[in-house]
């Protein structure tokens, strides 16, 4: 099975609005949700530089620093443990203002089926109850049709 990327765009634009610097920040998504050990993330952010930084655990190896514009793999997620992984990215905006701090959070969840494929087992109506669903459904022979 081929290693899935889930990409994270992250889009800094800032203006000036009555003589100060406002940045806007476009993160999607926000939070990543993986379901199995062969998938990876991969962050870009474009303008600025990053870092990210896990809270506790990780389900990544160690992340570099990312550059403006260029792509940061996360690499195979390596844990196996469900939950949630807060983290935090921090943005060092190109243009020299003061540094932004996110924190979303990945959440693995492997809800993977049991092995063999078994099927759950279908609920079958009584038959009775049938029997008086298809009773109302066909016309009664007393009745013309108009």
């Amino acid at each position: 099975m081929a290693l899935v990327k889930r990409r994270v765009n992250l889009t800094l634009t800032s203006s000036m609005k009555n003589g100060k610097r406002y940045h806007k920040l476009i993160m999607n998504p926000l939070d990543i949700r993986l379901q199995s050990t062969k998938e990876e993330v991969v962050w870009n952010c474009k303008g600025a530089s990053f870092a990210i930084a896990f809270k506790a655990a990780s389900p990544f190896n160690a992340l570099p620093p990312g550059a403006d514009g260029l792509d940061l793999p996360s690499g195979q997620s390596t844990t196996g443990i469900n939950g949630p992984y807060p983290y935090q990215i921090v943005l060092n905006p190109t243009d020299g203002s003061s540094v932004i701090t996110i924190d979303p959070e990945v959440v693995v969840d492997d809800t993977t089926p049991p092995p063999g494929g078994q099927k759950l087992p279908v609920r079958r109506m009584p038959t009775r109850v049938a029997k008086k669903l298809a009773a109302r459904r066909r016309p009664s022979k007393g009745r013309k049709k108009k």
